[in-house]
């Protein structure tokens, strides 16, 4: 009789163990959803690139022959001042600057450079703050209740097999584990038991 309780408790195990292939049973069937976070950060950009001027259209004036201020002196020495005065007015280098607020983000800031009523360069530097958007994803999973099913084989080596077992382990949301087990040695044993989680960092 008592060899007959000790194998219905093996077999009872070796079903256990074929139970335990299609992996745990968890309770709480609550869906996990993935944490999205939106951060925008804002990069500080500060550049100057410079650009290649193109002529698109030449209009003549001719108003400024009926000027006064244009007319020739008749003195050498009369035409020879207005013809540095010339010089000095149209072919000295001058650099323009004009700035643009460009919203929220910043300024620009565009540089001519003339010479004889031309543009003969220029440049744009700007000082920007662009957002960019980052998105993070994190998955977490929620807080569930476990339950297990399981046992085990006792022995020595005068006698392999001396006594098994089977029992259920449950965890709760807060990570504390009950047990319940029984067994057979001879008679019928069983025992009760729990566990808390101990928190390592």
């Amino acid at each position: 009789m008592k060899s007959t309780n000790l194998y219905i408790l093996i077999l009872g195990l070796v079903i256990v163990i074929l139970l335990q292939r299609t992996g745990c049973t968890y309770l709480d069937k609550t869906p996990v959803l993935p944490k999205i976070d939106t951060v925008i950060q804002y990069v500080e950009v500060h550049d100057t690139v410079p650009g290649k001027p193109i002529l698109l259209k030449a209009k003549k004036d001719t108003i400024w022959r009926d000027s006064i201020q244009y007319k020739p002196d008749t003195s050498y020495a009369g035409l020879l001042k207005q013809y540095n005065s010339l010089d000095d007015k149209y072919f000295t280098e001058h650099i323009f600057k004009t700035d643009y607020k460009l919203g929220t983000y910043g300024t620009a800031s565009v540089y001519d450079t003339v010479v004889a009523n031309m543009i003969i360069g220029n440049s744009i530097a700007y000082n920007v703050t662009i957002p960019e958007k980052i998105v993070t994803i994190t998955k977490t999973l929620p807080a569930v209740r476990q339950l297990f099913i399981g046992g085990g084989l006792v022995g020595n080596q005068l006698n392999p097999i001396h006594s098994a077992h089977v029992g259920l382990l449950y965890k709760d949301k807060q990570d504390r584990i009950f047990g319940a087990s029984v067994g057979y040695d001879g008679q019928v044993v069983y025992e009760f038991s729990t566990y808390w989680k101990i928190k390592l960092r």
